[in-house]
C-alpha cells in the first residue's frame, strides 16, 4: 500500500512538473524568437527517433494540434480529445494522456470497427476514418490519433481518450507523421486542476 501512493505521489508530481516544461516549450515552439525555436527543436528532437526534425504538438487546453518542421509551424487543426480532463491514470478512465510519446506505427483502420458501449447499438465501420496513428504510451494500449464517422464533436472534449480529427485533415498528419515523430500532448487548465486535484488527494491520504 505505502509502495502504491508513493508511485502515485511521484506520479502526480512528475506531471505538475511536466506541464510547467511543456508550457515552456509549447511557447518556444510558436515563438518567432529563434533562440527559443532552436531550443525547443533541440529539446524535441531528444524524443525523436528518426532525426527528422518533426514534432506534433496537441494543446488540450485549445483542443488544437500543431505540426512543426524544424521548429517552424507548418499546420494547425481542430481535434477532439478525452471527454474527462487530466492526465490518463488507468484504463476506461476517458482521459487523454499527457507528456511527450512518440509515433508507434500508422495502421490502415478504413475496415476497423467501432463498439459502442451501448449494446443495443450496431458496431460501426469506419469509425476511426482511414488511418490510425498509434503512439506509444507507457502502461497503455490503443491510444493513437484517428479520424471519426462524424465531426459533431470536434473540438471538444468527447473522446474514450485518443485523438480525433477530421478525416481531411487526418491524411495531412498521416503524410506528415513517421514512425518515431515524437508527440508532446500539452494539459489545458482543466487537466491541471484536475491532476492537483488528485496530487492533493494523495498527499492528504498519506
Amino acid at each position: 500500500m505505502v509502495k502504491a501512493i508513493k508511485y502515485k505521489l511521484v506520479s502526480r508530481i512528475f506531471i505538475l512538473m511536466l506541464f510547467v516544461v511543456t508550457v515552456n516549450i509549447n511557447s518556444s515552439c510558436q515563438s518567432n524568437k529563434p533562440p527559443k525555436i532552436d531550443s525547443c527543436n533541440r529539446i524535441m528532437e531528444s524524443f525523436s527517433l528518426n532525426r527528422s526534425g518533426k514534432t506534433i504538438i496537441v494543446d488540450k487546453g485549445e483542443r488544437k494540434m500543431i505540426l512543426f518542421k524544424d521548429g517552424k509551424k507548418l499546420s494547425a487543426f481542430k481535434v477532439t480529445i478525452g471527454e474527462e480532463p487530466g492526465n490518463k491514470l488507468r484504463s476506461g478512465d476517458n482521459r487523454t494522456p499527457e507528456g511527450v510519446f512518440v509515433v508507434q506505427k500508422i495502421e490502415n483502420s478504413k475496415n476497423w470497427y467501432y463498439y459502442p458501449d451501448n449494446d443495443t447499438s450496431k458496431p460501426v465501420l469506419g469509425a476511426y476514418g482511414d488511418w490510425f496513428i498509434r503512439l506509444i504510451v507507457p502502461g497503455f494500449q490503443g491510444i493513437g490519433i484517428h479520424g471519426h464517422y462524424h465531426d459533431d464533436d470536434l473540438g471538444n472534449r468527447a473522446s474514450k481518450g485518443c485523438i480525433r480529427l477530421s478525416n481531411n485533415k487526418l491524411q495531412e498528419v498521416v503524410d506528415f507523421a513517421e514512425v518515431g515523430t515524437p508527440v508532446l500532448i500539452i494539459p489545458g487548465k482543466k487537466d491541471v486542476e484536475a491532476n492537483a486535484e488528485e496530487l492533493k488527494a494523495v498527499v492528504d491520504d498519506k
